[in-house]
């Protein structure tokens, strides 16, 4: 018996949002169920850092469209009845869920997987795992990072805000992510953000959300001296429930 897995690829997001959910089917099938997930070639280097552990066949696709899907359920996958399949995809499970993505959404991309599917919303931070790429870090950054001669801030994408004045001292400098990452090497700014100073971050950033989960999952639990700085304009615009030891910003 097979499980397949199929949800949204639009951006690195996407993979930060279902990965918790990818893992906890995974986690929470039967043994003799064989789970088979679909994943963009173009994103395929984000199995090491997201799936690390997990027992789980990968079908790479060079895209994700109502051709490719009905070519696997046509082909392989003909008599797979257990389709986690998500958003625009849904329509073609057996379950409640069938179409239910279309029914309250329609053509909208931005929706809550974890409320329209019934999973538990502790499921993305219990069940997110990331897992650093030594190798790339050290050929590519370590060497970079080192060249700092000061402490550095790591700053998220805060384009159109009004903020306050950064404490930019002569033993402070100032790193944007999102000039140093993009999609194909976002998850390489592990590095960077680990061994920043401090994190000033914007509520609806991308790496916002990484941080997030990261910390969540214990990942700075040894850096009590981090500093993470949050600007939002107001809670109900936040994603997430804030740490209570980031500091916040109303901006």
């Amino acid at each position: 018996m097979t499980c397949l897995i199929v949800h949204p690829q639009n951006n690195v997001n996407d993979f930060l949002t279902y990965s918790s959910i990818v893992r906890y089917i995974c986690s929470n099938n039967e043994p003799n169920i064989e789970v088979h997930y679909v994943v963009l070639k173009k994103f395929e280097q984000y199995i090491d850092y997201l799936y690390s552990g997990i027992d789980v066949k990968y079908i790479l696709l060079e895209e994700l469209s109502d051709n490719s899907v009905l070519r696997l359920l046509m082909g392989d996958h003909k008599n797979t009845k257990d389709r986690q399949f998500f958003g625009y995809f849904d329509k073609y499970r057996f379950d409640k869920f069938k179409g239910i993505f279309q029914s309250f959404f329609g053509n909208e991309t931005k929706f809550d997987p974890y409320q329209l599917y019934e999973i538990e919303p502790s499921v993305w931070t219990n069940y997110f795992s990331f897992t650093r790429n030594a190798r790339v870090e050290k050929s590519k950054w370590q060497n970079s990072l080192a060249r700092f001669k000061f402490k550095y801030n790591a700053i998220s994408s805060i384009k159109g805000f009004r903020l306050p004045k950064l404490n930019l001292t002569e033993t402070t400098l100032n790193v944007y992510l999102d000039s140093m990452f993009e999609e194909s090497n976002f998850f390489e700014s592990m590095i960077v953000i680990m061994n920043a100073s401090k994190l000033y971050l914007r509520h609806t950033d991308v790496f916002t959300f990484f941080v997030y989960l990261l910390h969540e999952s214990g990942s700075f639990s040894s850096e009590k001296s981090k500093t993470i700085h949050l600007f939002h304009q107001g809670e109900d615009d936040v994603p997430f429930k804030i740490p209570t030891c980031w500091k916040q910003t109303l901006v």
